[in-house]
């Protein structure tokens, strides 16, 4: 039996892969410890990632309610970080602009395609720009975060 958030996690691995700024992007093998991950995958890489929950409440239809965080990392290279100031803003904008797409995409329920009775989108925040050193070479990410209010029938 497929639960909702099997469901939402499928629709959203799934769906980031089809969005413009995603399709040369790679799925990070691990979204929590960014820097485990292989160097071809951080250059210009995403991964979800599964947060916290926060307790639901049961109303009087016997419907659970649970609010559950996912966390999207996305990466790039920061190619111009030891070369010039404008070169390296330059590659900031161009991982928030990644960021604006996924931000966008994720609060459109009719493109997510995560029924109603699944859940509620909400946008909690981003993380900003971040830097991590990968050998010689400079990464930059992000991590953007929705919560899913998700709807569950507790067959009571």
């Amino acid at each position: 039996m497929s639960t909702k958030i099997t469901t939402i996690i499928s629709t959203l691995r799934t769906g980031i892969p089809l969005l413009s700024r995603f399709i040369a992007k790679k799925e990070l093998r691990n979204a929590i410890d960014v820097e485990s991950n292989p160097r071809g995958f951080l250059d210009n890489g995403w991964g979800l990632r599964l947060d916290s929950s926060s307790e639901g409440t049961i109303d009087i239809t016997n419907t659970l309610t649970e609010s559950r965080q996912f966390s999207i990392v996305i990466t790039r290279e920061a190619r111009k970080l030891n070369s010039d100031i404008d070169g390296f803003m330059a590659d900031q904008v161009e991982l928030m602009e990644d960021h604006a797409e996924l931000a966008a995409w994720l609060m459109r329920a009719d493109q997510l395609g995560i029924p109603n009775d699944i859940g509620i989108v909400n946008f909690v925040g981003n993380s900003g720009v971040e830097l991590v050193q990968e050998g010689n070479k400079k990464i930059i990410y992000t991590v953007t975060t929705v919560s899913i209010d998700i709807l569950e029938d507790t067959g009571c």
